[in-house]
């Protein structure tokens, strides 16, 4: 028997049974277990494995991320695309907002400074008896 899955994610990847490692004697890692790993492909995934079908329908994300087949296709306007293919591009130079400048004003007369040297050199010259 054959079971069916189908997801709105074009390239759903699940993993039933994460790989497990180890280091050996020598100290080099081998995989003590590879995992299972369900990839849908067009929005689909097709199994004749039932210990994966059962997996899969009492998996967390059944009926959420993904469902069994109930016969009606997916088109291709319900299809998520891919992670790669929906990367979000970096926004027109032109339409950045300006960065706003902080202001340095001098508390005695108002004036507005560049910096805050600038206002500690207006205050020095200006206003001769507030440093101290």
């Amino acid at each position: 028997m054959s079971w069916v899955f189908v997801s709105n994610h074009k390239n759903l990847q699940l993993w039933l049974r994460t790989p497990r490692e180890h280091l050996d004697p020598q100290g080099r890692w081998r995989v003590s277990d590879p995992g299972v790993l369900v990839e849908f492909t067009g929005g689909y995934y097709e199994t004749d494995d039932p210990k994966i079908a059962e997996a899969l329908q009492k998996h967390p994300l059944c009926n959420v991320t993904f469902k069994p087949f109930d016969g009606k296709p997916i088109k291709e306007a319900d299809l998520k695309k891919s992670a790669l293919d929906t990367a979000v591009p970096h926004p027109p130079v032109g339409d950045l907002l300006p960065k706003e400048k902080k202001k340095f004003r001098c508390k005695i007369c108002g004036y507005e400074a560049k910096s805050p040297y600038h206002l500690r050199l207006h205050k020095e010259e200006a206003h001769p008896e507030t440093i101290g």
